[in-house]
Formats: structure tokens, C-alpha cells, sequence
């Protein structure tokens, strides 16, 4: 019985796929720039799909500022290079041009598009190792709560693309206990 239920386990293709691993992979140490004032680093990440807006929205851009946790939030229809690169813009243009912007290495970031801008605005890009969603830790902390506020929106019915700019505000306006003030 000991040797035939990890050999069933071992050869079952469903097992395998909804197993979660204990083995620790080796990560990359991994250092970004420690922000010195306001808007100097930013994180940014994407969030979705989500159901298609009245807009045909489905995703959501975000950008957490390193130094206030400020959250940026737009929604995207697509996360094809232009698309993001016009998002990166329209935070640029808010709340001014950062030194740094760390992202994960997806297509949407690492596209000529965004290394145009980058360069052109004299904007260093960092990107986080591969599979090290942790390295992104304040977008996806802020995607959690962004996710869990949408959800209790849409569930009265609401459109998460409406709501999207006033969760985004209440998000800011609360404190934030990693730095124990509010962001805005």
C-alpha cells in the first residue's frame, strides 16, 4: 500500500498538474533603488482579465509609487505594447516622470515601446527575475485589496470599470500600514 498510492499519485497527469510543490526553488537576490522622496520609483504590474466593461475594458494597469504606496489604477482593453505604453503615459503625465519603473519581465513591458519612452524621458527600467511575484510585493499587495473592492462593487450590481476610480481613492485616502499614513 506504501509503494502503490505514490506510484498511482506519480503517474496520474491531474495529480501531477494540482500538486503543490514543497521544494524551494533558488531565487535571484534581487536589489531595486530605495526611493529618497515621492514618485522617484514605481512599481507597475497588471491586473485581469476581469468580465468586459461597457468601454470593453478588461484589464487593469497599476502603478505603486515606492516612497507614499500611492496607487495609480487605469483600465486597460487589451495589455498589448501600445496600449500599456499610453498607460505609462497618462501616469507620467499625473503625477510627473519617475527615475525607475520595476516591472516583471512580461511582453508588456519589455517591448521596444516602453524602452522608447524609457529612453526618451531618461527613465531606468528594472525588471524583476523570472517567476518572482514577490519581487513586486506592493502591486500585488494593492491588486488583492484592489480585486477584493471590485468584487463587493460588482456583486451589487455595480460596473467594476465605474468603480474602478473611486475604490482607487479610498484605497489612497486610507492608511496604509507599511508606512502608517495615507498615500495622498
Amino acid at each position: 500500500m506504501g509503494k502503490i498510492i505514490p506510484d498511482y499519485v506519480q503517474s496520474c497527469h491531474l495529480c501531477q498538474i494540482r500538486k503543490v510543490s514543497n521544494k524551494k526553488t533558488k531565487q535571484e537576490i534581487v536589489s531595486f533603488p530605495t526611493p529618497a522622496e515621492p514618485f522617484q520609483v514605481w512599481q507597475i504590474d497588471l491586473c485581469g482579465p476581469y468580465p468586459v466593461s461597457a468601454n470593453g475594458n478588461i484589464y487593469v494597469f497599476t502603478a505603486v509609487d515606492m516612497f507614499t504606496k500611492l496607487l495609480f489604477a487605469y483600465p486597460l482593453r487589451n495589455k498589448d505594447a501600445i496600449t500599456v505604453c499610453e498607460a505609462i503615459y497618462r501616469m507620467f503625465t499625473t503625477y510627473g516622470v519617475c527615475q525607475t519603473l520595476i516591472s516583471d519581465r512580461g511582453s508588456e513591458f519589455t517591448n521596444k515601446c516602453t524602452a522608447e519612452l524609457c529612453k526618451l524621458l531618461e527613465v531606468t527600467q528594472e525588471f524583476t527575475p523570472a517567476f518572482a511575484h514577490h519581487c513586486l510585493g506592493a502591486c500585488e499587495r494593492q491588486h488583492r485589496t484592489l480585486a477584493e473592492r471590485l468584487t463587493t462593487h460588482v456583486l451589487k450590481g455595480k460596473s467594476w470599470e465605474n468603480e474602478l476610480h473611486s475604490v482607487t481613492f479610498s484605497m489612497n485616502s486610507s492608511v496604509n500600514n507599511s508606512i502608517d499614513f495615507f498615500s495622498i
